[in-house]
């Protein structure tokens, strides 16, 4: 319930409690103070839950908030942007339930490989994990969900003809470092000989 207090400085202070969530704001009238009141009651919910915020609010948090700490950041932002391209995106938090997840699973195995996907729940999961610490989402649904089979691991290296036909298309000679495309050639070449991932490679300091 809201409660309205009037000050000695003849303004208005304005104070929320729900579900031991405290919220409070003054206003030079009284109007304005229940106005603000009534709004503020909304986004609360009993057990303490935020209210009114999409999937996408959350995705958007996510990336803004705790992805540009990670070292693939870069290809997580991405991810996440992909994300905010689905129709769960404009569900509200609470409306989305672990059966919406095995549709998303079943329609995403027809454009990428179920290794694609499990990435993707680990984001996901990893996303609800935080808003569940922001008192966004309750429970995670990607918790206990079926997931699809990774597929076997490949074991074939790249031939020395692919690697040259790779170099070509950059245009890189072998020795000088000019442009992006040669700094790409060069990590390309690191990445075979020490074969570490691409987060990686960009994080170090010389790339």
């Amino acid at each position: 319930m809201a409660t309205i207090k009037k000050r000695t400085n003849k303004r208005f202070t304005a104070e929320i409690r729900i579900g031991g969530q405290y919220k409070s704001k003054t206003f030079d009238t009284k109007i304005q103070a229940m106005a603000w009141a009534a709004e503020a009651e909304q986004t609360l919910s009993p057990d303490g839950l935020v209210e009114g915020k999409t999937l996408g609010d959350l995705f958007d948090r996510y990336r803004d908030d705790i992805t540009p700490s990670k070292k693939s950041h870069r290809t997580e932002h991405n991810r996440l942007n992909k994300f905010l391209r689905e129709p769960l995106a404009l569900m509200p938090i609470a409306d989305v339930k672990q059966t919406h997840f095995d549709a998303w699973i079943e329609t995403s195995l027809t454009r990428i490989k179920s290794s694609s996907v499990n990435r993707d729940l680990n984001l996901l999961s990893a996303v609800y994990e935080q808003g569940k610490r922001w008192r966004w989402a309750i429970a995670n649904p990607i918790r206990g969900i079926r997931r699809p089979k990774n597929p076997h691991p490949r074991d074939r290296r790249i031939s020395d003809t692919e690697i040259e036909r790779i170099l070509d298309s950059l245009g890189f000679d072998g020795q000088t470092i000019a442009v992006r495309r040669d700094i790409i050639a060069v990590a390309f070449l690191f990445a075979l000989e020490t074969a570490m991932r691409q987060g990686e490679i960009w994080g170090l300091s010389n790339f």
